[in-house]
C-alpha cells in the first residue's frame, strides 16, 4: 500500500504496470549523491521551477537553510522516514516494471537505478533498458523505436493480458555506445546492443593501476601520483551558485575544470569493458569543500582515465586546490 498522502481526498489508484524513464528510485543518492553534494537538477527545480510547480513554503524554507549551510547529510536523510524511502517501498512492490535509463544523463546518473535493481521489485516481472535519449543525451531513432516496441509489448502483456512472453526475455538490454563521436551523435546511426540475464554480466576482472608517466597498467610499478593546481579568482559559496541559476555559464567561467589523464597501452583486440572506478586521494585541510570526479573513456583502443577536480573555498582572495592523486583501480 502507498503511504498516506495528505494532499489527496480519494484513495491512490492501483498501478497495473510501470515504465519509468530516466527517473531514479534512489531519491537520496539521485539528488544528494553520497550525502556530500547536490545535483544541479534539484537546485533548478527548487529555485527556478517550471510553470505550475509550487513548493510547500515551510518545507522550502527548511531545504533552503540546509542547502545554504551545505548540510547534505541532513538533506540526504529527509526522504528516509516511513513511507518516504522509495527503495524500501519498492522492496515490497509487485508492479510489473520496465525501466529505461540513459548514458550521460545530465540530471540523474544511471547508477542510481542500476545499483538498486537487485533489491527492488523482487516479486515482480522487471526489465531494465540501458540506452540513450532524454535529459540532453543523444537522440537515436533506432533506440527510440526499440524502446517503444518493448513498451508496447509490456503494455500488451500486463494491461491487456496478451501471453506474448515478454517477461521471459533477458532482464537487461544494454546498448553499446559508438566509439565514433559523429556516429554517437547521428540520430540515424545503428547502435549495437547486448542482452544479459544478470547484472553485472559475466566478465573477466581486469585491474588497471595509475602508474607514473601518466600510464594505466595491469600492475602497480610505482605510485601514480599527480598534482592538479586549481586556481580561481574569488570565493564561491552555495548562495553564489543558487543566484547564478538557471544557467551555469557564470559558474563555469569563474571555476574552470582542471584535469589530469592516464592512458592504457593499446589493446590487441576489441574489448567491451564495464568499468567500476575507484579513487584514493590525498587532500589539503578541510577536505569536505572539495569535489572530484573520476571518469573513464576509450580513445583509439586505449582506456583513458580522467581525474576532474572542483573545489569551493571557504575564504581567501585567490583560493587554490592542490590535489595529489594516488593509486586507483
Amino acid at each position: 500500500m502507498p503511504p498516506p498522502n495528505p494532499w489527496r481526498s480519494a484513495p491512490f489508484p492501483t498501478i497495473a504496470v510501470a515504465c519509468p524513464r530516466n527517473s531514479p528510485p534512489d531519491l537520496k543518492n539521485g539528488v544528494f549523491p553520497n550525502a556530500n553534494s547536490v545535483t544541479e537538477k534539484h537546485i533548478k527545480a527548487l529555485y527556478s521551477p517550471i510553470a505550475g510547480v509550487h513548493h510547500d513554503p515551510n518545507f522550502f524554507a527548511q531545504v533552503d537553510a540546509l542547502l545554504i549551510a551545505e548540510d547534505y547529510q541532513t538533506l540526504f536523510d529527509i526522504p528516509s522516514g516511513p513511507g518516504l524511502d522509495v527503495i524500501e517501498l519498492l522492496k515490497t512492490a509487485d508492479v510489473p516494471t520496465r525501466a529505461t535509463v540513459s548514458y550521460d544523463d545530465v540530471h540523474f546518473q544511471s547508477n542510481w537505478i542500476v545499483e538498486a535493481w537487485d533489491v527492488i521489485l523482487p516479486n515482480s516481472p522487471k526489465l531494465l533498458n540501458i540506452t540513450t535519449g532524454g535529459h540532453s543525451t543523444p537522440e537515436n531513432r533506432r533506440e527510440e523505436g526499440v524502446r517503444r516496441l518493448r513498451l508496447q509489448e509490456w503494455f500488451n502483456r500486463f494491461l491487456r493480458g496478451h501471453q506474448n512472453g515478454i517477461e521471459n526475455t533477458p532482464e537487461f538490454r544494454m546498448s553499446i555506445r559508438p566509439d565514433d563521436p559523429f556516429e554517437f551523435q547521428d540520430i540515424a546511426s545503428l547502435w549495437d546492443y547486448r542482452e544479459f540475464t544478470s547484472w553485472p554480466p559475466p566478465t573477466t576482472d581486469m585491474t588497471l593501476w595509475l602508474n607514473d608517466n601518466d600510464r594505466l597498467k595491469d600492475f602497480l610499478n610505482t605510485s601514480g601520483s599527480g598534482f592538479i593546481h586549481h586556481i580561481w579568482g574569488r570565493p564561491y559559496t552555495m548562495a553564489d551558485y543558487i543566484q547564478a541559476i538557471p544557467t551555469a555559464v557564470e559558474i563555469q567561467a569563474d571555476i574552470p575544470l582542471d584535469f589530469k589523464s592516464w592512458y592504457s597501452d593499446p589493446f590487441s583486440e576489441d574489448k567491451m569493458m564495464l568499468v567500476r572506478r575507484k579513487l584514493r586521494s590525498g587532500w589539503p585541510p578541510q577536505p569536505k569543500i572539495f569535489k572530484r570526479t573520476l571518469l573513464c573513456s576509450t580513445l583509439n583502443q586505449t582506456v583513458k582515465t580522467f581525474i576532474y577536480a572542483v573545489a569551493r573555498p571557504p575564504s581567501a582572495a585567490t583560493p587554490m586546490l592542490l590535489l595529489k592523486l594516488l593509486t586507483s583501480t
